[in-house]
């Protein structure tokens, strides 16, 4: 295996939690739980660079397929959300001054768009890129790309003129 961020040929096992199911993979019998499919769990470092990574990833279409976790029904993760944003927004105008156009939020991975909401509330426009079905029920404000973010999804932004001011 190599580093996913810069390609090193070397890892070192930092955690190794054995073979567990997924979150969120619960079912009503102890029978249906046990065939749940179970996936070897282990964290390595690069020592390169430092990154910690799965050595083997699960499918990401079981792991988002059935997705259920909502970023909106934590009160603390409400509050980091709004003050992050508040913080970015500011901040891009302390740099840049007040811009021409909107503000363009992209959340890779949004959740159900509590960073995306509160980004709009301060007049952004805002974007997710989520697989999960839990996306679906963001604000209908915020443009949602149902789908996985990855080289060609970006490669289709990029062409689109579809840039942001953050990521």
């Amino acid at each position: 295996m190599h580093c996913s961020v810069c390609g090193f040929g070397h890892h070192e096992l930092i955690l190794n939690y054995g073979e567990i199911p997924l979150c969120d993979a619960m079912r009503m019998t102890r029978e249906k739980a046990t065939q749940i499919p179970k996936y070897e769990i282990k964290v390595v470092n690069c020592p390169s660079c430092n990154h910690s990574e799965l050595l083997f990833k699960p499918p990401e279409e079981e792991i988002y397929a059935t997705y259920t976790y909502r970023t909106s029904q934590s009160p603390t993760l409400n509050e980091h959300f709004t003050e992050y944003a508040n913080t970015l927004i500011s901040t891009f105008k302390y740099i840049h001054g007040e811009p021409e156009t909107k503000i363009k939020l992209l959340d890779i991975g949004g959740n159900d768009g509590v960073l995306a909401s509160r980004s709009i509330e301060l007049g952004c426009n805002a974007y997710i890129i989520d697989p999960s079905p839990t996306a679906c029920l963001a604000d209908k404000a915020i443009h949602l790309i149902n789908s996985y973010f990855g080289k060609d999804l970006a490669e289709k932004l990029a062409s689109n003129g579809s840039d942001a001011h953050f990521i």
